[in-house]
């Protein structure tokens, strides 16, 4: 801690930490106990469009990263091999309370849909659209049906009714970490990055026709 930060009234403490711009991704590992599963592809999206920036927090000790392991993740799926960091001073308990208060304060937020309306209605009139936000089109659309849900009563003679993707199914399933980051390489070109868009772009590659010679 330096003379100045002595001097200032400080309302709390300042962990021990130090800033590295350029920490080697391989003297790091992703946290064994993080119990929290982020969206790769929404994580990659946003650096493709607005490149890395914060920092992830890593545990001097152990090399183990507490907060922005998807991020450390992501870099490293994209041929990173250094990545911004702070090393944190600090023993195995303590450590494992930063990584379970760092995830659950994130699950804690709660937001305003009618402000997160208007934010992504300003953006997509931009040229970029809804790019780099973590949201698409349908996303923003079903938002506004939320915030002003038809009158079903006004519905019962008109023919209408539910949106037919409302009785889709869901694929959903568990794959192991190193599956999962496998499909994402393997389905990095897709122009969208959402796990909806890979699939897709992974779905059209396998139906087109084969060459009987290959």
């Amino acid at each position: 801690m330096t003379q100045a930060q002595d001097d200032e009234e400080v309302p709390f403490r300042i962990a021990d930490q130090e800033y590295d711009p350029a920490i080697p991704i391989d003297s790091i590992q992703e946290h064994p106990r993080n119990y929290n599963f982020g969206d790769i592809g929404a994580i990659s999206e946003s650096m493709d469009e607005h490149g890395f920036y914060g920092a992830v927090l890593v545990q001097r000790s152990s090399g183990y990263i507490l907060a922005g392991n998807h991020r450390y993740r992501t870099a490293k799926i994209k041929g990173a091999t250094t990545i911004p960091g702070f090393w944190l001073d600090c023993d195995d308990d303590t450590a494992l309370r930063i990584l379970a208060v760092d995830n659950r304060t994130t699950h804690l937020a709660t937001f305003d849909e009618e402000a997160l309306v208007k934010l992504l209605a300003s953006v997509a009139t931009q040229p970029r659209q809804l790019r780099g936000t973590g949201y698409s089109g349908e996303d923003l659309q079903d938002l506004v049906q939320q915030l002003n849900p038809p009158d079903l009563s006004k519905l019962g003679g008109s023919g209408g009714g539910a949106d037919g993707k409302d009785l889709w199914p869901v694929l959903r399933f568990k794959v192991p970490p190193d599956v999962r980051d496998r499909w994402y390489q393997a389905t990095d070109p897709a122009e969208d990055q959402t796990d909806e868009g890979r699939f897709y772009w992974e779905l059209e590659l396998l139906e087109k026709p084969r060459d009987p010679q290959t």
